[in-house]
């Protein structure tokens, strides 16, 4: 009976990419979980610097998983399930509450890649 093995390698384009990208999710997922210094009265759920950087970090994280699956469907799925898992986490981290306004915030930025690799394509193509 032939049996074919198949294994990770098989998905794995690079593993200095593979241990970056592993190496970030792990840092934001922590990052999540961390406490927060103090419980506000008033809590600002549409704050533009903070949405912003959950923009540029899932932008990266979508990034680094891409470089290292060589999928862009694969990736964004990756960092829009840790931007899910980040804000669900959250619900039981004490002084941190999760927002519908990050997670959006966090999704759009692991689209971003899918809007650059549109544009690219779009940009490459000849005219006609």
């Amino acid at each position: 009976m032939l049996y074919r093995r198949e294994s990770l390698s098989v998905y794995i384009q690079d593993r200095h990419a593979l241990l970056l990208a592993v190496a970030y999710t792990g840092l934001l997922i922590y990052l999540s979980a961390t406490p927060g210094d103090f419980a506000p009265e008033y809590v600002e759920f549409f704050d533009p610097r903070k949405l912003s950087m959950h923009f540029i970090s899932y932008a990266l994280l979508s990034f680094l998983w891409f470089k290292s699956l060589k999928s862009y469907k694969k990736s964004i799925l990756v960092a829009v399930f840790v931007g899910m898992l980040t804000e669900i986490l959250q619900i039981f981290v004490p002084n941190r509450f999760p927002d519908i306004y990050d997670f959006a915030a966090n999704v759009a930025g692991s689209l971003s890649l899918a809007f650059m690799k549109t544009a690219q394509h779009i940009l490459s193509s000849p005219f006609r």
